[in-house]
């Protein structure tokens, strides 16, 4: 209780590292997992509680709408909203906080979007690693 534990994902080596975990209502952790080996092996999203136990899974395929090809960076909003960068598709999408599709926020303009971080006013923040840069996009 109290104490902040963060896990760090080393995606050439393919181990998570415990360094803290933020405080959250629910104290879950999100980790994406990537293409580890082969098309779609890994490509989804890891709902995990405080013990490290799985709670859910997030994708990788939602029918004929969308499929996870390589998601690179995830971050939640204030309602509970999960969205999430995938490289390999080059958008964003968010869900809703029980894990259904909700939108395609991002569709275009993006070159492997690897990082999110939520701003105020309906923003989100995505590292754009191929086009050096950061976008700001609204979602709401």
């Amino acid at each position: 209780p109290g104490s902040l534990e963060l896990f760090v994902v080393l995606f050439l080596l393919y181990v998570m590292v415990l360094v803290s975990t933020p405080p959250s209502q629910n104290e879950e952790m999100l980790i994406t997992e990537g293409q580890l080996f082969g098309r779609f092996q890994g490509c989804c999203l890891k709902v995990l509680d405080r013990e490290r136990s799985l709670k859910k899974t997030i994708g990788p395929h939602y029918g004929k709408t969308f499929t996870f090809e390589n998601p690179s960076g995830v971050c939640v909003d204030c309602q509970g909203n999960v969205f999430v960068a995938d490289e390999g598709q080059n958008c964003i999408v968010m869900f809703n906080p029980d894990t259904t599709l909700s939108a395609m926020v991002v569709s275009e303009g993006l070159q492997g979007p690897s990082g999110l971080s939520m701003l105020e006013h309906g923003l989100v923040a995505v590292a754009d690693c191929y086009n050096h840069c950061v976008k700001i996009y609204r979602y709401k």
